[in-house]
């Protein structure tokens, strides 16, 4: 007696099983790259920010000149 006595692979069921074990991978890399790009973009975000603070920080104080070392 063969085991198993009704394969589970075979020309008709490969391609469902491949369609149904790889969408939940596909589902899963496709929100995770979609996390990264809010999670990156949320980041430039902040980052855009404080330097823009900076700009309007450093604007505001005079500007002087560099001393003469003799």
């Amino acid at each position: 007696m063969k085991y198993p006595l009704v394969p589970l692979v075979n020309d008709l069921t490969f391609s469902f099983l491949v369609f149904w074990l790889g969408l939940p991978v596909a589902l899963l890399l496709f929100l995770l790259i979609v996390w990264f790009r809010f999670l990156l973009s949320q980041d430039s975000e902040e980052n855009e920010s404080d330097l823009a603070k900076r700009r309007r920080g450093l604007a505001s104080e005079p500007v002087l000149p560099e001393p003469i070392l003799v």
